[in-house]
């Protein structure tokens, strides 16, 4: 794994080729905001709960967690991907995911989004997050003697609770079935973003576009 610091405020974890984010300033959860996510009505998702409520960033109770993730993108777009300040990226949805013993969130991406994220409530070490290369890198496989982010076509990235992982909403992951000893809720908040602004290719003036 390709790990590379700045200023002790976030990692770059190269998985698949694409620059993932992942934070290490901690978000310090407080007794009214575990009260407030636990209360949120539940519904079946694939595989898991997630929260009745898409629009979770939306609330004034959780202002609090939306300036932290929003600090968070705005670092990730300016110092690594070298987003011009022409463009501003905004939190679109939001929502609370729950899982439970063998429970699990199947392979996905989130389509109409820009860069999506994951913060973690509630972790459980048993059940990371799985992200996957898009392409396989060779024509045929030879025997490796390890695993790593360069050899491998899937690859389990952890956090610590009240961290979060930031990536293009292109690369797809999943969640693997919880251990069959583990008990503890695994919670986690999603989101999903989109850009606007003025858009060009680098010195390319036919590739204007005004949203």
């Amino acid at each position: 794994m390709s790990n590379q610091s700045y200023d002790n405020l976030f990692q770059i974890l190269e998985t698949g080729g694409y620059p993932v984010y992942s934070s290490n300033n901690i978000y310090n959860f407080t007794e009214k905001d575990i009260q407030n996510i636990y209360s949120e009505k539940r519904i079946k998702s694939t595989g898991n709960l997630r929260s009745y409520n898409t629009y979770i960033l939306n609330e004034k109770k959780y202002l609090n967690i939306r300036k932290f993730v929003e600090f968070n993108i705005e670092t990730y777009i300016r110092e690594i991907l070298k987003v011009s300040i022409d463009n501003k990226v905004y939190v679109t949805q939001s929502w609370l995911n729950y899982s439970k013993q063998k429970m699990k969130h199947h392979k996905h991406s989130h389509p109409n989004s820009f860069i999506s994220g994951i913060m973690y409530i509630q972790f459980n070490e048993n059940c990371p997050t799985a992200f996957f290369r898009k392409d396989s890198m060779f024509s045929i496989v030879p025997k490796f003697t390890e695993w790593n982010s360069y050899n491998s076509g899937m690859q389990y990235l952890y956090q610590k609770t009240g961290g979060l992982l930031l990536f293009p909403s292109t690369l797809e992951h999943m969640v693997p079935p919880f251990e069959e000893n583990s008990f503890d809720t695994r919670i986690t908040l999603s989101f999903n973003t989109y850009i606007k602004g003025k858009f060009n290719m680098l010195n390319d003036n036919l590739t204007h576009l005004n949203l």
